[in-house]
């Protein structure tokens, strides 16, 4: 089901993409040109879902049993990383290249199956940096990451961040990060940008140490069991591989994006559990 709904929202992100046809307005800027959004409110979020699904779908498309199955499979895999790269977000991009490794690593395949999956995977980065984006949106958002605008938001909430953190070392309670940053926003920042971008620095700020303790822990806890029912468990090891590869895309983009309320990462966190279990 999730991978058929990746699919899905895949191929609407192509067409949205390509300017064909949008759920909603468009969603354009000048460096990027249109990014596919679907039905999501933000590029990212789309990004990350799109990610998680395709990945989920990997271990799922090897055991497929016959023909058509795995060539569904496959098919639906191929158009959700489609639609993470109409997305153009960076760190669904990463979640999706460490995901997979993720996913390789832990499915029920065999030695040289894993290796040349992960050969083609190195391959397909280097088409897709090389070939399919612009030569000089990588080198704005990849290699000119420390002249990046974007890149340097982040290193400015942070330090807004800093100064919350030392007024309220406690916290300042769930949900109001957007409330009590305007107070110590950087003049540097857009007024309109309130959103920390890092997960686990807006659960620090929001809930304090204790809290962001806790959130790593839950989350330490719950990869360590599935990371070891998919080593342990061979009768559940496919599931179980498919939600810790999501798992460990959604984990990547927390770092550059706040994600603690994704109903997504938390679906995938008890799927992943549940088939551990």
């Amino acid at each position: 089901g999730l991978l058929l709904l990746g699919a899905t929202l895949g191929f609407l992100a192509l067409i949205e993409r390509l300017g064909i046809f949008s759920v909603q307005p468009l969603f354009s800027t000048t460096a990027d040109g249109i990014r596919a959004r679907v039905t999501f409110d933000d590029t990212n979020s789309l990004g990350g879902v799109l990610a998680a699904t395709a990945v989920v779908g990997i271990p799922l498309a090897l055991t497929a049993k016959g023909l058509w199955r795995k060539a569904l499979g496959w098919s639906c895999v191929a158009v959700a990383m489609v639609g993470v790269v109409a997305t153009l977000s960076r760190g669904a991009l990463l979640g999706l290249a460490v995901g997979a490794v993720v996913v390789v690593v832990f499915a029920p395949i065999r030695a040289r199956t894993r290796i040349a999956l992960l050969s083609t995977g190195v391959l397909g980065v280097v088409v897709l940096l090389g070939i399919v984006l612009d030569p000089a949106w990588v080198a704005a958002k990849l290699t000119g990451i420390g002249d990046n605008e974007s890149a340097l938001y982040r290193l400015y909430l942070m330090r807004s961040a800093a100064r919350m953190f030392v007024d309220h070392p406690l916290g300042i309670g769930p949900g109001n990060w957007a409330t009590v940053i305007t107070a110590y926003h950087d003049p540097r920042l857009p007024a309109n940008l309130l959103e920390s971008h890092t997960t686990i620095v807006t659960v620090l700020v929001e809930n304090g140490p204790i809290g962001a303790l806790a959130l790593l822990a839950a989350w330490l806890v719950a990869a360590w069991k599935m990371a070891v029912a998919a080593v342990k468990a061979p009768g559940s090891r496919v599931e179980v591989a498919s939600a810790l590869g999501g798992l460990a895309v959604l984990l990547v983009q927390s770092m550059t994006y706040s994600i603690e309320t994704n109903k997504f990462l938390w679906l995938l966190i008890g799927a992943g559990l549940a088939a551990a279990a």
